[in-house]
């Protein structure tokens, strides 16, 4: 019976430790990424709260793009809000590591840190920009379509 208990107290002690991780995770990732940033997962989803900026070109784990429409509040613990924009329309950080950007192109992770970039190869993208960039790097306007382009 003392085996029994025992063994309930570690996986008490484990799982709190992991639900606090979990949190900690959550409400940090809301204060660490600037509007537009390209983020990334070891996992391939944003499940856990583990997200990076995408450092790899055409990254094969991409999830979305970090944009808060309301980037002052206080984060609430009880509630895990991720503003990620996996779908629909956004803005994104952008270079021309990949050329000019024009309205219609497909965009996808640079080796800049956090930014994208026009797709000249196959690969994953992250989706397709609604405008023309006017500037060497900045913020674009996109549909967020992320698959797989050939």
């Amino acid at each position: 019976m003392k085996q029994i208990l025992s063994l309930f107290a570690v996986l008490i002690t484990c799982f709190t430790c992991n639900a606090q991780m979990f949190s900690e995770d959550k409400t940090s990732n809301n204060k660490k990424f600037e509007n537009g940033t390209v983020l990334s997962s070891q996992i391939g989803t944003f499940h856990g709260g583990n997200f990076y900026m995408c450092k790899e070109v055409y990254d094969p784990l991409l999830l979305g793009v970090y944009y808060d429409k309301t980037p002052d509040r206080e984060p609430n613990p009880r509630m895990a809000i991720i503003p990620i924009k996996t779908k629909g329309i956004t803005w994104v950080k952008y270079n021309e590591e990949g050329g000019k950007i024009h309205k219609g192109d497909p965009l996808t992770s640079s080796s800049t840190p956090g930014e994208a970039m026009k797709a000249t190869n196959s690969g994953i993208i992250l989706g397709i920009a609604l405008e023309d960039a006017t500037t060497p790097s900045g913020l674009i306007k996109i549909r967020v379509l992320i698959q797989y382009v050939k």
